[in-house]
């Protein structure tokens, strides 16, 4: 049996560790503010609609670990290739070492509400 639960828990560590508010969550799945609100709160539970739109903007995200908790949060590593055939904004080598060292990530937002995480090689 699907625990709802602990589906609105994991939907809530994809906000928190994107750095979103509920709102911005909302707007970039394509859903209420409120309907974000009321399943953290345990007011609503998700439906498969919602979860499938969490899934395809955060397509990093297996449906497995969001629906069941199952295996691990994220796809395996996979080649990142330019889909939007766009220049990069910023070179790697345009920042000095000390800043290389501390950059996480870097997400890369489209006009068509797509976006591309790249992380910064070890």
């Amino acid at each position: 049996m699907l625990n709802t639960k602990l589906v609105a828990e994991r939907i809530g560590k994809i906000i928190k560790e994107n750095n979103l508010s509920a709102s911005s969550f909302a707007k970039m799945i394509g859903v209420q503010r409120s309907s974000i609100s009321h399943i953290l709160s345990g007011r609503n539970n998700p439906s498969l609609d919602l979860l499938l739109k969490i899934h395809k903007a955060f397509d990093y995200i297996t449906l497995e670990w969001l629906i069941l908790g199952d295996n691990s949060m994220e796809k395996p590593p996979s080649k990142i290739e330019n889909k939007h055939n766009s220049e990069p904004i910023i070179e790697e080598n345009d920042f000095d070492e000390k800043k290389q060292s501390l950059l996480k990530e870097i997400v890369y937002y489209y006009n068509d509400g797509s976006f591309e995480r790249f992380f910064p090689k070890s």
